[in-house]
């Protein structure tokens, strides 16, 4: 029995910072838990790209340490926020789910919940290696490339659909 009932869900992994800004956004779009879109993005399209993103309507977005996700989307589109549910208002997104907060409720005793540590934990070398070789570019396939980052959240989801009801992480 499938505990997770996917729709159409967005993982997503910025990196830049608060003082600097975005400087690249990694996405995959996944529908019924299927990898249907991956993009990386750089530059100046970045914010643009988000723009896009948030009338595309999702059941969720997921990300690691979500609250730099959502601290980048409040610099930047501080109109788009609504605060009550933390959900992006021009699209139907209505939660987040952070990978950090999951996998540090199912599994306290691990040390450190970075996301190289949580992949190294529990991907597949080889799952990693050949799906990043297909979504990611040549050379990008490596922690702090938005997404390939993006593409390790996507899998630590993915491996708890069947054993976890994700749906009671959402934020």
């Amino acid at each position: 029995k499938k505990v997770l009932s996917y729709q159409k869900c967005l993982y997503i992994d910025f990196e830049g910072s608060l003082k600097n800004g975005i400087r690249e956004v990694g996405y995959i779009i996944s529908i019924n838990g299927i990898i249907d879109t991956s993009r990386q993005i750089s530059g100046e399209n970045t914010l643009e790209v988000i723009r896009d993103l948030q009338s595309e309507g999702f059941d969720y977005c997921a990300a690691h340490n979500y609250k730099t996700e959502q601290n980048l989307i409040k610099k930047y589109f501080p109109n788009q926020q609504n605060t009550q549910s933390r959900a992006l208002k021009s699209g139907p997104v209505t939660r987040w789910l952070d990978t950090v907060k999951v996998y540090r409720s199912l599994y306290p005793q691990i040390e450190k919940y970075d996301l190289r540590t949580l992949t190294e934990i529990f991907i597949e070398k080889e799952t990693l290696k050949e799906i990043s070789g297909t979504v990611c570019e040549k050379g990008k396939n490596k922690f702090h490339n938005s997404l390939f980052d993006s593409l390790c959240v996507y899998l630590l989801v993915d491996r708890l659909k069947f054993s976890v009801n994700i749906r009671s992480f959402l934020q």
